[in-house]
């Protein structure tokens, strides 16, 4: 499984093997007990040829400490259960305060999963460190996400959504890089994923944008007044915005503009980069 090759857990499985779906490799292990997250019958009694099998569907139990409640009862360790609950809440009690003084009075925090194009949440009953973050650690979701996808295991939503649903705060399982992420006309424009700017410099950006169109403004006043008719002025006007439509990647994908034209537009990003790193989230 792909979870078991995740960096977080890196050193803590060794000895542990990967049986995935073989019956084979479950009987060369040589289990004493199997616990599997499968509930249809044909599989479980199959399992159970090989060693006691319980199973269990996923995200059964309300809450962790009710899990270790059952596993303690289960295998007759009751007293190892209860021990491990109270070194648990000791050492997330301290975590919940350290992340409740980190996180300002309204602060959001969402918890997805990124994967080819597709995007998955994860609520408080959730993997992913959704529990954890929300059951635990006392964090909030963001107010326009459904009550519903949050009692869900996880939810896939549509990529528009995505600004909607990003808290301040993103906990997100991908493979991407945080680069890649970055450069993604969608994820990029994300908060969380590109924070560099903050609201003051979108403020700066916002005044740029009006005194530009301000500045620009007085050259089809110009237009206004040397022309004779509405008609005139919109012709005139449409011969100047035009050929601009094409300097920008909004409406046409820059690989597919000629050489040279690519060569500007890459220039005029390099000076933004440059002069305008703020403003440019870089």
């Amino acid at each position: 499984m792909w979870l078991l090759r995740r960096m977080y857990l890196e050193g803590k499985l060794d000895g542990v093997t990967d049986v995935g779906d073989s019956l084979e490799a479950l009987l060369e292990v040589e289990p004493d007990l199997i616990i599997t997250q499968i509930t249809q019958a044909e599989t479980v009694d199959k399992y159970a040829k090989i060693a006691p099998t319980v199973a269990m569907p996923y995200n059964r139990f309300a809450s962790i400490q009710e899990e270790m409640r059952y596993f303690g009862d289960l295998l007759d360790k009751k007293d190892v259960a209860e021990q491990w609950i109270a070194d648990f809440e000791r050492k997330t009690g301290k975590l919940r305060e350290a992340v409740q003084g980190a996180l300002h009075e309204g602060e959001t925090v969402s918890v997805m999963q990124e994967y080819d194009g597709t995007v998955f949440l994860f609520g408080p009953k959730s993997g992913r460190g959704g529990r954890i973050m929300y059951e635990i650690l006392g964090a909030k979701p963001p107010a326009a996400i459904p009550e519903h996808m949050l009692a869900d295991s996880y939810y896939e939503f549509s990529l528009e959504k995505l600004p909607e649903y990003t808290g301040d705060y993103l906990i997100l399982t991908t493979n991407s890089t945080l680069e890649q992420l970055k450069a993604d006309p969608i994820w990029g424009k994300l908060p969380p994923i590109r924070p560099e700017g903050g609201l003051g410099f979108v403020a700066i950006a916002g005044i740029l944008v009006i005194a530009c169109s301000w500045a620009v403004s007085w050259i089809f006043a110009f237009f206004g007044v040397i022309a004779r008719t509405a008609a005139s002025v919109q012709g005139i006007s449409m011969l100047v915005l035009f050929p601009l439509t094409f300097l920008s990647n909004a409406f046409v994908p820059v690989e597919t503009m000629p050489t040279w034209l690519q060569w500007f537009i890459q220039l005029k990003r390099d000076i933004n980069n440059r002069y305008m790193p703020e403003l440019s989230g870089r």
